[in-house]
């Protein structure tokens, strides 16, 4: 598999699961409580996908900010993926009944989790 058809697999699975979540979202009202949660859980991801494309547009000369657009797409798709299936997870906890309430508690737990990772110098075995 070339480089280029690994990122946009990347890219398509990382951009296309939280577009078909919104459109769930909103045209599924039964499954609110449960996408609402997964959204929650993949929201730290997209934010360091928001700051990567940020980063490069400002600058897109600096070497590091072209190695984190060009390649991080397909780096961080395992921890995409994790967040995804523990979002998924996490859907199934009854508590908070609250749909802002399950949103944030999704995005914490994944954050804590990242941040833990992170202390321990923990990595993916991917």
């Amino acid at each position: 598999m070339s480089d280029n058809l690994l990122t946009l697999l990347a890219v398509s699975i990382e951009f296309g699961v939280p577009i078909i979540l919104l459109a769930a979202l909103a045209r599924v009202p039964r499954f609110r409580r449960r996408v609402v949660v997964v959204l929650g859980a993949i929201t730290p991801v997209m934010l360091f996908y928001v700051d990567i494309l940020f980063a490069y547009v400002r600058n897109p000369t600096n070497t590091g900010n072209r190695f984190a657009f060009y390649a991080g797409w397909e780096m961080t798709l395992a921890a995409f993926l994790l967040s995804l299936i523990l979002g998924i997870l996490l859907s199934f906890v009854p508590r908070p009944a609250n749909l802002y309430g399950r949103y944030g508690l999704a995005c914490s737990i994944v954050f804590a989790m990242f941040v833990l990772m992170d202390r321990a110098e923990i990595s993916l075995p991917f």
